[in-house]
């Protein structure tokens, strides 16, 4: 594995996140990710399926880490990151693209 590639266990372990939101449609996606980070002892993980929602959030709690869902109900991943932005709210957001919806592998990284 190069350097500058990562996976998200990686970036947990890293960043040393306690709390994870997840902003996704998918219910079923949402339950892999969750599973995924249960298996790297992450208890609190919330989750909102709107944009709007969401942000309402992040303005409030201004948490560590999103992973957003890129076309999310209400507000998209774009909208959130601009409205973050010019609140000057460090929130990280990690966009979800459709593609990793099918990934069947993804369990493979919560070894």
């Amino acid at each position: 594995m190069s350097h500058c590639k990562y996976n998200l266990q990686s970036l947990i372990l890293l960043k040393k996140v306690v709390q994870i939101v997840i902003a996704h449609s998918d219910e079923m996606y949402v339950e892999r990710l969750k599973s995924f980070f249960y298996h790297l002892d992450v208890i609190h993980i919330q989750v909102f399926e709107n944009g709007f929602d969401l942000l309402t959030h992040i303005i409030e709690r201004k948490p560590k880490m999103v992973l957003i869902e890129e076309n999310l109900p209400g507000l998209s991943a774009n909208d959130i990151k601009e409205a973050i932005f010019y609140k000057r709210i460090k929130t990280k957001l990690i966009t979800l693209h459709l593609e990793l919806l099918f990934d069947p592998n993804l369990h493979r990284y919560s070894q």
